[in-house]
């Protein structure tokens, strides 16, 4: 029995789908709403290699394109899980590339390295799920695919050199984190004792770079409740912010 915390419980019926008539009808009928009235604000947009897309209040389901990267464009990893089905008749190529078992996805470390890579055919009507564990790239390009993409899990999506299948760095996961993060940073510099309160609301955000981005406000806007919130976030549960905490209280004089 598959289990519904994974997209594979959908498998099933996405490729009914694939193999039905209703998505082609569906493809038309959102594309029409689109040309037929160009003031209006349809829920299917056209961006890039996306044709459709719409957003069900945590998955988000897209019809859109393959495209193959360059030889000097990086791999990235998946921060959630995605199902995606073919449409066009010809499928899609793609290749899967191994990560070591012992990959702490939140913790960056430039030792980490890609593995074994395999290429594989997804033929039409046919599914291929991509977990957050294997780094999945596309070898074909302009093949029409459908995407359901399941919400972030991991806070950080890891970039690795193409050539090499060394990881260089690092990406915020999601544009609301990125987005949070540049407003503490902001209020950091022009905040004061009315917009502290938001910042340490986030002191318990699910991303550790969020946490730390706190820390470091409240060290700039309230430095006399600094050692406080050190002292709280040396068990905290990611190694950095734990670390950096330490480092900074020892720094301090006080640890």
């Amino acid at each position: 029995m598959q289990t519904k915390k994974s997209l594979s419980y959908a498998d099933s019926d996405l490729r009914d789908l694939l193999n039905s008539s209703e998505l082609t009808n569906l493809i038309k009928k959102c594309v029409s709403e689109i040309f037929d009235s160009s003031s209006s604000e349809p829920i299917f947009l056209h961006q890039d290699q996306i044709l459709l897309c719409n957003d069900f209040g945590g998955l988000v389901v897209a019809i859109g394109q393959t495209k193959a990267g360059e030889a000097s464009d990086p791999l990235y990893s998946s921060p959630g899980e995605s199902l995606i089905g073919a449409i066009s008749s010809g499928g899609f190529q793609y290749q899967f590339q191994e990560i070591g078992e012992n990959w702490n996805r939140e913790v960056f470390s430039p030792d980490v390295t890609l593995g074994d890579l395999r290429t594989y055919d997804c033929s039409p009507g046919r599914t291929v799920l991509v977990p957050t564990s294997k780094i999945f790239d596309y070898l074909s390009s302009g093949n029409v695919i459908i995407k359901i993409a399941a919400p972030v899990e991991v806070g950080l999506t890891w970039e690795f050199n193409r050539r090499t299948g060394i990881a260089e760095r690092v990406h915020a996961s999601t544009v609301e984190a990125t987005t949070l993060s540049y407003i503490i940073k902001f209020l950091s510099v022009h905040g004061n004792e009315d917009s502290l309160h938001a910042i340490k609301n986030l002191i318990r955000h699910r991303f550790h770079y969020i946490r730390w981005d706190v820390v470091k406000a409240v060290g700039k806007v309230d430095p006399e409740n600094l050692y406080k919130i050190l002292k709280e976030m040396t068990v905290d549960p990611h190694p950095d912010v734990s670390n950096a905490s330490i480092k900074m209280l020892s720094q301090l004089g006080v640890y």
